[in-house]
């Protein structure tokens, strides 16, 4: 199959030509077409096909050089819609196929894969070890068991993205003005945002057949650093960031550097979005230097200066949707002297320089080292031979990752019991092994936040420590409980993914067409727990507020441990759920009631050693949703005009509602200390 000449008019489009029209015709994707050409071009660079310039743009070398690739494939004609993926399929698939032609031949990969070894490259590459995952590589070659990894690593099945994720951007760029209820109750939205954002993440991790996607884009989450705290609280930001790990983190280093310099939460974070000609920030330019391309020793005090000017310009549009911006005016056109180079320089040009130093090649292949081959034993003979495959590879992670799994250090003793368990490892990794998903599983962001690894929210620039800070004393005792809870949950066993995402989605509410089958009520609410689980219960009351008819007691699921852990400091620390109820035949009804039963307070030094509270956030009936923002509070606490906060025994009754489409996704109802309110719903 070859392409025709896109200058010969009279010659049915195929392949290129299809390539071109895609481009011509996806309006709004030029960015996401030039990171997919550019990814082709590297991809038939590594392969010998000449592409020309590794610049994203397609011409006549590209095209040229897809012909020839192409000439020696056997793929069937792609339609237009699917182009550019179908070619670059084909050409990562070419690629494994080129680096793991050799394996056969090294006799330490020619050992057959017993139990130790399964257990071994699945947690290592993963997170756990499966009963199918083990028997799917077990009694092959340890090479033909990393190429299921391998080939685990070039496709991704992703859950349902959060609901955020398709509303509309948020208008950060008017927070300041915003009175001061308003602006608390904006910055409540955001944190629950950034809870569904953790809830997702986890459920990603526990549900995907490609778990070894999970790990590294988890690995890339720690080196290039952002926090939500540090973003202004930027839910949005820290989702478009993560969604870049997972698009780039597997394909190449140097174009993941690039797209982390334009990255809007990198940017914000550290403070290069403020950075100017005239007084340019070093923060980034000092980070990007020591944290991510070179590491520390390989730079002096002067590069970090002249690298801070090469960056300036680099920001972000906060009134466009929190996009990149590079701004010409802010940036510096002076000459810099950047390692023995002087010129004007570009934020692109200088990173380029960085990379190009011997150290990069070799700071990040030690990083991935100790991220999965050893936390205690380097081999420097070893990290030097991979870091010259990462080099002679133009920084192209997959063939990293195939030296790193394929090394003999990788299957060695020492290497053995060598990384200590993330909590991240140590929970999902627990789940995934047994099949046991535990009823309350929407808080495991809460406890892994719990046992130091708080999802999106790392201590500082340089991320979680890991190692031996994973089992101080203290969080020892927390992962013995947590286990010991773990143990005590009695869950279903799931035996298959599909039984494993089923289970989920009903638990999450996410399956909404089942939930409004098996539920005619649904509740959404949060707990604080102390000595007990808050217990509730919904009622139906009809015009004169008698009940005609009441639930069974409810006790709250995946509430915070107001004793152990102290009160939730804002709604993102609270695990939000969903609870269904079915009256049956419904009777004639006008308000609608949540009660709070059995208050227990306090534990030593007050409330904050220990309370026991329910929050509840709307109640959903067929095309309504009554939010607790519109009802009545009454209860023994003060904060009536706060209704759907029961720090005390009581109820809310809610009269009001909101219509809203069948199934769409609802915004949440926050609790801004003072009042509730809706933010919007989302059509």
């Amino acid at each position: 199959m070859t392409f025709q000449s896109a200058r010969n008019p009279s010659v049915i489009p195929t392949f290129a030509m299809l390539v071109l029209l895609v481009l011509q015709l996806a309006a709004g994707k030029a960015h996401s077409d030039s990171e997919t050409i550019e990814i082709i071009q590297r991809r038939l660079a590594l392969q010998e096909f000449q592409p020309g310039p590794i610049d994203g743009l397609w011409g006549r070398r590209t095209e040229s050089a897809a012909n020839a690739f192409l000439a020696t494939q056997d793929v069937a004609n792609p339609s237009s819609r699917d182009a550019l993926d179908k070619l670059r399929d084909t050409l990562d698939l070419a690629w494994l196929k080129i680096l793991t032609q050799a394996d056969q031949d090294q006799p330490h990969l020619q050992t057959l894969v017993d139990l130790s070894d399964a257990r071994h490259l699945l947690e290592r590459s993963g997170f756990g070890a499966d009963a199918s995952s083990v028997t799917e590589i077990l009694g092959l070659s340890r090479a033909e068991a990393i190429a299921v990894i391998l080939r685990g690593y070039l496709s991704s099945e992703m859950v349902d993205l959060p609901p955020f994720a398709e509303a509309p951007v948020p208008p950060y760029w008017l927070r300041s003005d915003l009175l001061d209820p308003d602006r608390d109750g904006f910055n409540m939205d955001r944190g629950k945002e950034l809870s569904e954002l953790c809830v997702w993440w986890v459920r990603q991790m526990i549900e995907t057949p490609t778990p070894q996607v999970e790990r590294i884009v988890l690995f890339w989450q720690n080196h290039f650093v952002s926090s939500y705290a540090g973003v202004d609280e930027m839910s949005n930001a820290m989702l478009a960031q993560h969604q870049t790990f997972r698009r780039l983190g597997l394909v190449n280093f140097r174009m993941l550097a690039q797209a982390m310099l334009r990255d809007p939460a990198l940017l914000i974070y550290l403070d290069n979005d403020d950075s100017r000609r005239e007084h340019p920030n070093e923060n980034l330019a000092r980070e990007m230097m020591e944290l991510f391309v070179l590491g520390e020793g390989n730079f002096d005090e002067a590069s970090v200066r002249e690298l801070a000017r090469a960056f300036t310009g680099n920001g972000v549009n906060r009134m466009r949707d929190m996009q990149f911006a590079f701004r010409p005016w802010d940036h510096y056109t002076g000459s810099i002297t950047l390692f023995g180079r002087r010129g004007r320089l570009s934020p692109a040009a200088a990173l380029y320089l960085l990379l190009e130093q011997p150290a990069a090649a070799r700071f990040v292949t030690r990083k991935l080292w100790r991220h999965m081959v050893s936390e205690f034993s380097e081999n420097e003979e070893e990290i030097t031979r991979l870091s010259d495959v990462l080099r002679e590879n133009d920084f192209d992670l997959l063939a990293l990752l195939h030296a790193i799994l394929t090394s003999p250090a990788f299957w060695s003793q020492d290497a053995i019991g060598t990384v200590v368990k993330s909590p991240v490892d140590l929970l999902v990794g627990t789940i995934r092994t047994t099949g046991h998903v535990p009823n309350n599983w929407q808080s495991l962001p809460l406890n892994l936040s719990n046992l130091g690894q708080d999802l999106f929210s790392p201590p500082n620039v340089a991320g979680w420590p890991g190692g031996t800070n994973w089992i101080s004393p203290g969080l020892l005792l927390r992962r013995q409980d947590m286990m010991a809870a773990f143990g005590a949950d009695n869950p279903e066993a799931l035996p298959t993914s599909s039984g494993m995402t089923s289970m989920m989605a009903e638990q999450n509410g996410m399956m909404a067409g089942d939930m409004e089958r098996q539920a005619e009520f649904v509740v959404r609410y949060a707990a604080e727990d102390f000595e007990g689980a808050p217990i509730f219960q919904l009622s139906l009351l009809d015009s004169n507020r008698r009940t005609v008819w009441r639930s069974e007691r409810t006790r709250a699921l995946g509430g915070l441990d107001t004793m152990r852990f102290g009160r939730a400091e804002n709604a993102a620390d609270l695990i939000w759920q969903e609870a269904g109820f079915n009256p049956g035949e419904i009777p004639d009804w006008q308000h609608v009631q949540v009660t709070f039963m059995i208050d227990h307070c306090c534990g030593l030094g007050g409330s904050n050693g220990g309370d026991r509270n329910l929050f509840v956030d709307w109640i959903r009936f067929g095309d309504n949703v009554y939010p607790a923002a519109l009802g009545v509070q009454n209860s023994s606490c003060s904060n009536v005009d706060a209704p759907g906060a029961l720090y005390c025994q009581g109820s809310v009754t809610i009269s009001d509602s909101i219509s809203v489409q069948q199934g769409v996704s609802l915004a949440r109802a926050a609790d801004i200390g003072n009042r509730l309110h809706v933010e919007r719903a989302v059509y």
